[in-house]
């Protein structure tokens, strides 16, 4: 899923470091083309950032993270939107597609019964789908 979004394991680092140290208790989920593989490595990432029980997350929070992201090596724009702040159409149009980039049990929202774990988690390895020859499940 890393590759999905082209960011590069240094920046991604940087992103998370920032994200623990600036909003430790919110939900961060990516958007917009990285995430509908529209983009090139030099495209902004858009972020939707969800506070606690998706209250508001505090203005002077909110511009501490982005002025962290401005100066720190990440050489491409990183815009963050808090969800409780953007209309609700907005919200479906994010919902249909994006990757959890963290995932924080302290933030208590609801994800209309979806799972969402952090990129970079574990995963199942995948096999090949095969149907087995004879018809019968394996």
């Amino acid at each position: 899923m890393a590759d999905r979004l082209r960011l590069q394991p240094k920046h991604r680092e940087v992103l998370e470091a920032l994200l623990r140290e600036y909003l430790p208790d919110v939900d961060v989920w990516a958007y917009g083309s990285r995430v509908s593989g529209k983009s090139h490595d030099g495209s902004d990432l858009d972020l939707v950032l969800r506070g606690p029980g998706l209250s508001e997350i505090p203005i002077g929070q909110l511009g501490d993270f982005e002025e962290a992201v401005r100066e720190s090596t990440i050489p491409f724009l990183v815009e963050a939107r808090d969800w409780a702040r953007l209309p609700e159409r907005f919200h479906r149009e994010i919902e249909r597609n994006h990757v959890v980039l963290e995932a924080n049990a302290s933030s208590n929202t609801e994800n209309n019964g979806w799972i969402s774990l952090r990129l970079g988690d574990d995963c199942a390895k995948i096999g090949s789908g095969a149907t087995p020859r004879d018809g019968k499940d394996a």
